[in-house]
């Protein structure tokens, strides 16, 4: 096995994190300027901020998808927009909706300062595809979305940018799946892209016959449905490559419930391959698993290093060194620890959270996206049980002996002649038993092993996995009784780091530790939507919000705040 940049034991992980992180900050790429300012970033040349930063005249965010409906199969779509303004004062926002068939409609809304407003505006623009253009002053105003639909409810957020190259790692095109991928173009001019996919039984870039280009007309979406174009396959990546400007992509994937699974996804594709993504918070156990689907866009192999680090000794994965070729996707389950399965994968111990992390050992970059899924857990009751024996018995009564005289006639002297039969009998008994037994529950029923206290009912998402470490994050979720969001944090110094969580008024809640090269999970509190987390060192952020009665799960990006 080569030599790896994060080792699988905590005792050795301080010394090579904090190499990467000193390379991250002083190597060969250069900081994104003020924008990012506190963020360490793992690529070179190095990403954007995720938004405008603090001294930004204006926040700008691009939604491809606030409404799709019956020209995509009668899978209606609606999304809800969640603006949170972190300025110390009341901000206007203004939503442009924009589609193929309708006029543009613009509607503004007054967000107060220091606080979220959640805006339902797909009502406003009845098209079957509408996308949004999210502006306001100032650079400290998030957009982020909840996608809903008759197959479930997803969280996705809006891109802050447009990008001349996206890619959807994770697809699934088989009898009972649906992807739909929406691009939205938000500028003047019309835009040309070119389409490549990737599949389990397919080597490297396979071209689809009937779709090698899509074209998106100026400040319009199309939908392209991969299923069309593409064999019934369980693993389909697909990637976009403008000719000229820039657009926004979601993935929307379904499952229909025909084969046993059922669920919806939306993300937004991933326009940034890099050299290290982390999942942190991974959590297995007997209805919940992890797929890591990682994607090589480039023309020459990637070399890879996957393991899975904890804070208990032997709780994680040891590094397992992996090959991705050329313009191909590999998957890697994680699994819990004892789990008889075949193939390649990742093993964590199933009672504690896990950072599972993707490394390029030959600098070669990689998109990497995680399908989470929890499947419902029917817990039967134990009836008694009952068994019925049936016996048959047979008695011999005594013999009985009976005599009967009988009177012949004298041949030889005339006289009459008496004798006498003796006759015996003997009687039999037949007795039938039937015996119940009823055998008691017994009660040391094993259970379950489900170790967290908040889980969905059921569900699925699919989210990139995090290639950026800040300070300061924005976490955006949900807690509603039905819906409980929690933050993901994971720690990649080689020291402890201390978070405070905060409100959006800036009123702290506690400081938590977490510590090196782990991650750990902080519930929302009750009746709050959003977190402000504030770092010692730079961290890495995702947010899972679970639908604790029904089914639903998301999964996505936390967002940095420059």
């Amino acid at each position: 096995m080569r030599a790896w940049k994060w080792p699988a034991r905590i005792v050795i992980l301080a010394v090579v994190v904090v190499a990467l992180v000193l390379d991250s900050q002083f190597g060969d790429s250069e900081p994104s300027g003020d924008d990012g300012a506190g963020e360490v970033v793992l690529d070179d040349p190095g990403h954007p901020p995720l938004a405008a930063g603090r001294d930004a005249l204006t926040s700008t965010w691009y939604c491809p998808t606030i409404r799709t409906g019956s020209l995509d199969a009668g899978n209606l779509t609606i999304a809800d927009l969640w603006v949170t303004n972190l300025q110390a004062e009341t901000t206007t926002v203004t939503v442009t909706l924009l589609s193929a068939t309708d006029r543009p409609v613009v509607l503004t809304r007054v967000v107060g300062a220091r606080s979220m407003a959640r805006l339902e505006v797909a009502d406003d623009l009845r098209a079957d595809r509408v996308s949004a253009i999210v502006e306001a002053p100032g650079g400290q105003v998030f957009v982020t979305r909840q996608m809903v639909n008759a197959a479930g409810i997803d969280d996705a957020g809006c891109a802050p940018r447009a990008a001349t190259d996206w890619i959807v790692a994770a697809g699934d095109t088989q009898r009972d799946a649906n992807e739909l991928i929406q691009v939205f173009n938000p500028f003047p001019d019309d835009v040309v892209l070119d389409v490549v996919f990737a599949t389990e039984a397919e080597s490297g870039q396979y071209l689809a016959a009937d779709l090698q280009t899509v074209v998106v007309p100026a400040r319009q979406a199309v939908v392209v449905s991969v299923g069309d174009v593409v064999r019934r396959r369980e693993v389909v990546s697909t990637r976009f490559t403008s000719r000229g400007g820039g657009v926004v992509v979601d993935r929307m994937q379904f499952y229909d419930g025909s084969e046993g699974r059922s669920g919806f996804a939306a993300s937004l594709a991933v326009s940034e391959p890099s050299f290290t993504w982390v999942q942190p918070g991974v959590v297995v156990d007997d209805g919940t698993s992890a797929i890591l689907h990682i994607h090589n866009p480039n023309d020459v192999a990637a070399e890879i290093d996957v393991a899975a680090l904890t804070s208990v000794a032997f709780g994680g994965s040891d590094p397992i060194a992996l090959s991705v070729p050329a313009h191909d996707t590999l998957v890697v389950p994680v699994v819990a620890a004892g789990v008889l399965t075949e193939g390649v994968r990742i093993e964590i111990d199933p009672v504690i959270d896990a950072s599972v992390v993707v490394e390029s050992a030959n600098d070669v970059s990689l998109v990497v996206e995680v399908e989470y899924i929890v499947d419902e857990i029917v817990v039967e009751e134990p009836v008694p049980t009952t068994t019925t024996t049936t016996s048959t018995t047979t008695t011999t009564a005594a013999p009985e002996t009976s005599t009967t005289p009988t009177t012949l006639d004298g041949e030889e002297t005339g006289d009459e002649a008496t004798t006498s039969t003796t006759t015996t009998t003997t009687t039999t008994t037949t007795t039938t038993t039937t015996t119940t037994t009823t055998t008691t529950i017994p009660e040391d029923v094993e259970p379950p092993v489900i170790v967290r206290e908040v889980r969905a009912n059921s569900g699925t998402a699919m989210s990139g996995l995090i290639s950026r470490f800040a300070e300061s994050w924005l976490v955006v979720g949900s807690v509603d009784g039905e819906v409980v969001s929690a933050a993901l944090i994971h720690n990649p110094s080689a020291n402890p780091v201390d978070v405070v969580v905060g409100r959006l008024d800036g009123t702290a809640i506690e400081t938590l530790t977490v510590d090196a090269g782990v991650s750990i999970r902080r519930l929302l509190p009750t009746g709050t939507n959003a977190l402000l987390l504030d770092a010692s060192g730079p961290v890495a952020v995702m947010t899972i919000s679970e639908r604790v009665a029904s089914e639903g799960v998301a999964l996505v990006t936390a967002l940095p705040v420059g």
